[in-house]
């Protein structure tokens, strides 16, 4: 079971991807905060503590990989688990996922399956 309580920010450039992600988050009691590409992320993160970020890997201005390495570099933010979203399912994609900082990988479309497994996931990661 899910908390409540968990605040996330979704880093989305699509709008119909954040419709998708928005219906998701819902039917699983879960609201976000969205912000539109990574340097809107790290300003969100610097103003307010996440404890997950859905981050899309390709956006304008600046892309998931970069924000993720970022988010390492900042000692002012604390670390949120950072879910990668991307329609790129290739292994070289994922590798680079990983390496940049993500913590777990979501093939784009999401399903309330997928999105629910990743969050389980955090919670499995947050108590250890």
């Amino acid at each position: 079971m899910l908390p409540k309580k968990l605040k996330i920010l979704v880093a989305e450039d699509g709008k119909v991807n954040v419709m998708v992600v928005t219906d998701l988050l819902k039917s699983l009691g879960l609201e976000a905060t969205y912000v539109g590409d990574g340097v809107e992320a790290l300003e969100e993160l610097k103003k307010s503590q996440y404890d997950i970020v859905l981050m899309d890997c390709h956006m304008p201005i600046m892309d998931g990989f970069e924000a993720a390495t970022k988010i390492q570099e900042i000692n002012e933010i604390k670390r949120p688990y950072i879910i990668a979203l991307t329609a790129s399912a290739m292994q070289k994609d994922i590798d680079k996922c990983y390496a940049s900082g993500m913590d777990y990988f979501l093939s784009k479309p999401v399903s309330k399956n997928t999105l629910l497994r990743a969050l389980s996931e955090y919670q499995l990661n947050r108590k250890r």
